[in-house]
């Protein structure tokens, strides 16, 4: 398990990697990326917490860097936080936090997976064209590859496009654009 944190600068597609690349390949997961409404530095300099887009990025990037799992936390919920609780750093009770947007954005995630079967894909992000780790993070592309070749799954964070140098790969692909 490794600990990417609730800081605005970890590069969790960059931890996973590298465990992924070791010689002795064990199981990884994201066991404690940032969480829903945590806040984003400590002590609180004002209101800042990490949303639903960077809870939803941190996990893409964790599984198809070549994860095999990612934990999806909220401060409220981590903390317990009841009714009378509340404050600057838990504005959530516990219970509402268990409807918030990013914990179903995770069933989103799980339904790819499944359906995709990408826990049996291999991580490909250097087929992205122009990606060489000084990109800035919000454009980081996620690229995992099936197995057999048969298709690549992407993520971008921000939208736009990429480039693919889909000769890099180990078997041809058909092309085919699919958006989820």
């Amino acid at each position: 398990m490794l600990q990417s944190g609730h800081g605005l600068l970890p590069k969790n597609y960059e931890i996973v990697a590298k465990e992924y690349e070791n010689p002795h390949v064990r199981p990884v997961w994201d066991g404690e990326p940032a969480y829903e409404m945590m806040i984003t530095t400590f002590p609180p300099v004002d209101e800042s917490y990490h949303g639903t887009w960077m809870v939803r990025r941190r996990a893409y990037w964790s599984l198809l860097a070549g994860s095999f799992g990612h934990t999806y936390g909220h401060a409220s919920v981590w903390c317990s936080i009841g009714e009378k609780e509340r404050g600057i750093m838990t504005k959530y009770s516990w219970y509402e936090a268990l409807q918030s947007e990013g914990s179903g954005q995770m069933k989103y995630l799980r339904e790819i997976m499944e359906d995709l079967r990408l826990m049996t894909c291999l991580p490909a992000s250097g087929i992205v064209d122009g990606q060489d780790g000084s990109e800035e993070m919000n454009r980081h592309v996620a690229v995992s590859e099936d197995a057999e070749g048969r298709f690549l799954c992407a993520y971008l964070p921000s939208g736009g496009s990429a480039a693919f140098a889909l000769k890099k790969l180990p078997a041809p692909l058909t092309l085919q654009e699919d958006c989820l």
